[in-house]
């Protein structure tokens, strides 16, 4: 049962784990050779033929697993990349927001090396509301910003139309469309397109900043309270 508790962006967070000794330690590479292409065959000067073959790749993914054992007898199977050998002590840390009864892995700590990992941040490892915090009011502002660029190009498409030399009323609509609607139409597409584009990038900036300063929190929290882990 969890019995450490920290607030995030005004969430009740709660923190548990696992503390003892990395046993079972396994380590070992998977190898991916890959080909793209086509080999050819250039024929040079003086009928000397030259070949081309396919360009090859080899990927080396490194994998490792562990079992950490507490000294009460509980057992937690760690799969990742870390610095460990048989027999050191590690702490793996994990939680959620009050009322969920799972949560993600936040940090990994050697003890004995007094070394620590956290989560990547595109791993997911804070819920929604921690992740896209405060953002609603930045898709607001975007979001007003982008009507008042489509209301402008729509008022200069209204005056262009009042005060072009071709009237309305001509037959001549070819000159009409090509100096007023259609530059009225791009502008309105580009601000549909950089709206869109800010939105993307804003909320990639936003769940990076509220990570870095949600696993700051959960550092403090487990650095005050270093033998919450039986």
């Amino acid at each position: 049962m969890p019995n450490l508790h920290t607030n995030i962006f005004g969430q009740d967070f709660w923190l548990w784990g696992i503390r003892g000794e990395v046993r079972g330690l396994q380590s070992w590479t998977e190898t991916r050779v890959n080909s793209s292409g086509q080999g050819r065959i250039i024929e040079g000067v003086g009928g000397v033929h030259t070949f081309h073959g396919p360009k090859i790749t080899t990927d080396v993914t490194h994998h490792q697993k562990f079992w950490v054992v507490s000294p009460i007898g509980r057992e937690w199977e760690v799969d990742g990349n870390y610095a460990f050998r048989n027999g050191q002590q590690c702490r793996v840390v994990w939680g959620n927001v009050a009322g969920e009864g799972s949560g993600k892995t936040l940090l990994v700590q050697n003890l004995t090396t007094n070394t620590q990992w956290q989560t990547h941040v595109n791993a997911g490892p804070f819920p929604a509301p921690i992740a896209f915090h405060g953002f609603g009011k930045y898709v607001m502002v975007f979001f007003i910003m982008f009507l008042a660029w489509e209301a402008v190009v729509g008022l200069g498409v209204l005056v262009g139309m009042a005060t072009s030399s071709v009237s309305m009323y001509s037959r001549n609509t070819d000159a009409l469309e090509n100096n007023v609607l259609f530059p009225g139409l791009f502008a309105g597409i580009v601000g549909l397109v950089l709206w869109g584009v800010t939105y993307v990038v804003a909320k990639i900036i936003c769940v990076h900043k509220n990570y870095a300063k949600a696993i700051e929190v959960v550092k403090r929290a487990v650095a005050g309270a270093p033998h919450f882990l039986p």
